[in-house]
């Protein structure tokens, strides 16, 4: 089946709970070398289908991808409603996404980014089943961020002025939950693939299942080698070097306050 647009004339299904993939394969790619574009777009846009294609299981025909309006012919096949991004920063591209999957009618949202690949049907039933309880669901990653967010009609507003790509995602929302007494659910923490470091410790990691054909592109990429020089800014200063290591290499920020 292939992708269709979202319309005006979109009817729901009787569940109330809906998921939104919000996905670039562009941006993802754009995270590793230029030479290394090629092999990393293969492998998110095999990291979209997957949760796609787990989503689904889980949600049926509740499911959405919000998308660059220029990337259509990226997604052309994934079988699910698409709706464009719009919007000037990550935020409120976001948040406009949001609020569309809920004109729909839907009164509960799990979203989804397309760099996680420990997402799986157990862990997105997980989700479900923890959202029948609580306001708030969320996913941790394994440096301060978030692959997953449930949140509800009434309480989407808590998205709004966070300061997204931080590291600090999931520490910012988890305040915010607590300073408006919202109840929330937490599930494990889950690697991310933002970087090549990233990308070792899904190697190491030997209980994740991630499949033959996964593997083999998370095995090209990872052997991808630089095919022409590559410049790189070096800070002009220690402390400049160490902002520029910690953001390159998508790492915590660190506890001292004059190193953030």
């Amino acid at each position: 089946m292939l992708a269709v647009c979202l319309s005006e004339e979109y009817i729901p299904t009787m569940n109330s709970t809906a998921v939104l993939i919000f996905a670039s394969i562009r941006h993802s790619s754009n995270k590793f070398l230029p030479s290394q574009s090629r092999s990393a777009s293969r492998v998110f846009s095999s990291l979209t289908d997957r949760v796609v294609k787990v989503s689904k299981e889980v949600f049926a025909d509740d499911v959405f991808l919000a998308i660059p309006a220029d990337e259509n012919s990226e997604f052309g096949g994934v079988g699910v409603s698409i709706i464009p991004q719009r919007g000037e920063d990550f935020g409120e591209k976001l948040c406009r996404s949001i609020q569309q999957v809920f004109e729909l009618g839907y009164e509960r949202l799990l979203i989804l980014g397309n760099d996680c690949p420990q997402l799986d049907t157990p862990l997105l039933s997980q989700a479900k089943e923890k959202f029948k309880s609580a306001s708030i669901v969320l996913g941790p990653d394994h440096k301060g961020g978030v692959y997953l967010i449930g949140v509800t009609r009434n309480n989407s507003q808590l998205l709004c002025n966070i300061e997204w790509n931080s590291n600090t995602d999931f520490a910012q929302i988890v305040q915010k939950c607590l300073s408006q007494e919202e109840s929330l659910e937490i599930l494990g923490s889950c690697l991310d693939l933002d970087s090549y470091s990233d990308l070792e410790r899904i190697f190491y990691r030997r209980d994740l299942r991630l499949g033959r054909p996964l593997r083999t592109l998370l095995l090209d990429l990872r052997n991808s080698k630089v095919s022409q020089r590559e410049e790189i800014e070096v800070p002009d200063s220690p402390w400049r070097m160490l902002v520029h290591i910690r953001i390159a290499n998508q790492l915590p920020p660190p506890l001292l306050p004059h190193l953030q």
